[in-house]
């Protein structure tokens, strides 16, 4: 019951698909996954995965992806029998509906299969530019696109697929509005939010969000692009992301009240139990209610952090120092010791035994049990 509790009171963190300049969706993947793991490993916060992000921004909008989809296979309908015109309008309804479902957040590959769709009916029906812009959307979107979808197009659309995703390769990196981030973090209900971007040239840009405030941000350049799953580079970049720009952890972050904690009574007061919102027969909080979405920028809560009585040892945080550290696990250790001693010593001594001559000459070897 402890660890449930401790679970269910854990910081959370989304760490939301990073952006790829110059490098395939595949790795920028890679390194958002990496991030992930290196929170989890870490111990620092509970991050979500990215099906429970996906999930979750677009909770409550089934209806609407289910609209979306069928509007995306009128729309292929419509290219594929040659009315690229007419496909146009329900490819841009479905691009409308995904938005609103933040499919841009989750479900990206979706999106920009939509998107790329309508740029191909765009240049069939003559609209070059406008075809231009939507191969960059779909570009900056999944990066790599053609490859990592496995679409076949013709050579028209495919230079012009390549010739955007040269310009977004080398164009401005793009960065979330902090107000729709705080959206993102209160539908997901997480108290942190991460985003970020990877170049080719093996820069990482990742920015920490809480209730849409910037917290920290961290740049590096690495030597190889994307590092391994297991490289230490992702230790170290959410080891930096982790301090919060009052230079203490955010890993202990908590909204702190009117009034300070005494840090006598946190010293001696016992497992609080599970939090209000947690049930004890589950083993997960309890379901929230996604809010509704309106524009605009979402509410700000200002956090603090605060370190008090919190000891940091790797992945574990202990509230008096670990068990190895007080007097009554070694004053255990050393009586277990004892008794595992002295069993060892009784089971290698040699065990009595007495030769008897019989009358018919046989000997005979007896054991004797042992003296009482």
């Amino acid at each position: 019951m402890l660890l449930l509790a401790g679970l269910a009171s854990a910081a959370t963190v989304a760490v939301l698909d990073f952006d790829g300049y110059g490098l395939s969706f595949s790795d920028a993947q890679t390194v958002t996954q990496g991030v992930r793991d290196a929170f989890l490993e870490g111990g620092t916060l509970d991050p979500l995965s990215g099906s429970d992000i996906a999930d979750g921004v677009s909770k409550g909008d089934d209806d609407t992806l289910r609209r979306a989809r069928e509007l995306v296979s009128e729309g292929r309908r419509l290219y594929t029998a040659g009315d690229s015109t007419g496909a146009l309008a329900p490819l841009a309804e479905a691009i409308r509906l995904h938005d609103a479902a933040f499919s841009d957040v989750g479900r990206r590959p979706e999106l920009a299969d939509a998107t790329l769709l309508r740029g191909l009916c765009l240049l069939k029906a003559g609209q070059a530019s406008e075809a231009t812009a939507a191969f960059a959307a779909a570009a900056a979107l999944v990066p790599g696109y053609a490859k990592e979808r496995g679409t076949r197009m013709s050579s028209d659309a495919a230079g012009l697929l390549s010739a955007a995703e040269g310009t977004v390769a080398k164009g401005t990196r793009a960065a979330r509005d902090p107000g729709e981030v705080g959206r993102i973090g209160e539908i997901l209900a997480v108290d942190y939010v991460v985003t970020g971007w990877v170049s080719a040239g093996g820069e990482i840009s990742a920015r920490m969000y809480a209730s849409g405030e910037l917290v920290s941000e961290v740049k590096v350049v690495l030597e190889e692009t994307p590092p391994l799953p297991v490289d230490g580079a992702y230790t170290a970049l959410v080891r930096d992301l982790a301090v919060g720009s009052a230079g203490a952890p955010v890993a202990v972050a908590a909204a702190v009240a009117e009034e300070e904690p005494d840090p006598e009574a946190l010293a001696d007061e016992e497992d609080p139990g599970p939090p209000p919102d947690f049930d004890e027969g589950d083993d997960a909080p309890a379901a929230r209610a996604r809010p509704a979405k309106a524009s605009g920028t979402a509410k700000v809560t200002t956090t603090r952090a605060t370190t008090t009585k919190i000891k940091d040892s790797g992945t574990m945080r202990y509230a008096e120092g670990p068990l190895v550290q007080r007097w009554y696990f070694w004053a255990g250790a050393v009586a277990v010791a004892g008794g595992g001693a002295f069993g060892i010593w009784a089971a290698v001594q040699p065990t009595p035994v007495e030769y008897v001559e019989e009358p018919d000459s046989w000997g005979v070897t007896v054991t004797l049990p042992p003296a009482e």
